[in-house]
């Protein structure tokens, strides 16, 4: 709760927002980060850096809040299925990548999306040469999207490949041609899920922090489509310790589904 923006402030009302466990409290312990225990988001009050004067009027509005700084990507599309002798009918996609969020009372959620499925058999009218399968898009992180599957003559399937980095693609199939025919289709890859970076200031409370899925490739009877990975989201939280200096925890979720990180309020004892 923010101290008041007029009137008496108190010793305790500092001592209370901010933490410290003495009762012979001095303004000099409540400089600002990074040098102080006050939280940076409190612009009027002078930083630990600075040293200098620093009263109590500093303090109107004054508020804890945790700086947070985030990773989050979605997860990728699933890659296109391959085409037994001409094209797939309609050109179906894999599947589209779930979205990675972060989600919270006294936070601006962040939500993600997830990379789009790949076309199967990805030519809906006949073409000469014929299309080639294509690879699933790289990860965000670089890298890790799923291979294409080789073309094929007759008598075999050729999947694509599964991705294998964060948010990255699923490969396309490879065209598998029929007897007498020489025009079997590949699959286009799927797109990368998208990646934000960013940060605020966050009350104490308590987080969710969740993995979009991968999407799966296209299963058509013929050659399938290569799954995309799922995304990942990695969270930073920076927070005074016990001892007035301030500590930075690294919180990463990498599997799909949900988990809570909680947010506490100052840990300061003084």
């Amino acid at each position: 709760m923010a101290i008041t923006s007029s009137g008496t402030i108190t010793f305790s009302n500092i001592q209370s927002e901010f933490g410290g466990g003495s009762s012979n409290i001095s303004l000099s312990e409540y400089y600002r980060d990074p040098e102080g225990v006050v939280s940076g988001n409190n612009t009027d009050v002078p930083s630990g850096g600075n040293s200098g004067p620093i009263s109590m009027t500093d303090f109107y509005s004054a508020t804890f809040k945790a700086y947070v700084t985030y990773d989050v990507i979605g997860g990728g599309g699933g890659g296109g299925g391959g085409a037994y002798s001409g094209y797939v009918d309609g050109n179906p996609r894999g599947a589209t990548g779930g979205s990675s969020t972060i989600t919270g009372s006294n936070f601006s959620n962040v939500s993600v999306s997830g990379g789009l499925g790949g076309q199967s058999g990805h030519s809906s009218v006949h073409q000469n040469p014929v299309p080639d399968a294509a690879n699933g898009a790289a990860s965000p992180l670089g890298g890790g999207g799923g291979s294409k599957g080789p073309w094929v003559n007759t008598g075999g399937v050729s999947q694509g490949g599964n991705a294998t980095k964060a948010g990255g693609g699923g490969g396309g199939a490879g065209g598998h041609n029929a007897p007498g025919s020489n025009d079997g289709r590949g699959g286009v890859g799927g797109s990368a899920g998208s990646r934000t970076q960013s940060s605020q200031y966050v009350a104490p409370t308590t987080l969710t922090l969740t993995v979009g899925a991968g999407g799966g490739g296209y299963t058509p009877s013929h050659s399938d489509g290569g799954d995309g990975y799922q995304g990942r989201v990695v969270v930073t939280v920076r927070a005074p310790n016990s001892s007035g200096t301030w500590t930075d925890t690294t919180t990463t979720r990498t599997s799909s589904g949900s988990q809570t990180l909680t947010i506490a309020s100052a840990a300061y004892t003084g």
